[in-house]
């Protein structure tokens, strides 16, 4: 892989895919994730690391297909901070309404990663107030 200008001759690969932005990438992006559990989690980190950075909502549906399948403690602590990425709208709104569309083999994970939107809705928009929030 071609390094980025700008970066580091020793940055990884992780750290290279944060700068991906293209809508293009999300399903080759979404299967490493998906594979991670079975593969390697290093590769599913950097995946997700790279849908977290994009700021599309197409990534960001990835990430909630990702999030309705996982459990457990790594898996919490890597979906709030992916989900704690999430900067546009769309996307705020398709993770708010995550409830109604999938069902999440860990609710907990889902209350979760609300409760950080919210929060951090909550503090970009203090203004807002409506349904959900």
């Amino acid at each position: 892989m071609e390094a980025l200008p700008g970066s580091k001759a020793g940055a990884s690969i992780g750290q290279e895919l944060a700068w991906v932005r293209n809508p293009d990438a999300v399903a080759p992006l979404a299967a490493r994730l998906d594979a991670g559990a079975a593969g390697s989690p290093a590769v599913a980190e950097a995946a997700g690391d790279a849908l977290a950075a994009m700021g599309e909502p197409e990534a960001t549906e990835a990430m909630l297909v990702w999030a309705a399948q996982v459990s457990g403690e790594e898996a919490l602590e890597q979906a709030i901070r992916w989900f704690g990425e999430v900067r546009d709208d769309e996307s705020f709104e398709r993770v708010m309404k995550a409830g109604e569309s999938y069902k999440f083999r860990d609710p907990g994970l889902l209350a979760a990663i609300l409760a950080k939107l919210r929060k951090q809705d909550a503090a970009a928009r203090p203004y807002v107030e409506g349904p959900g929030r």
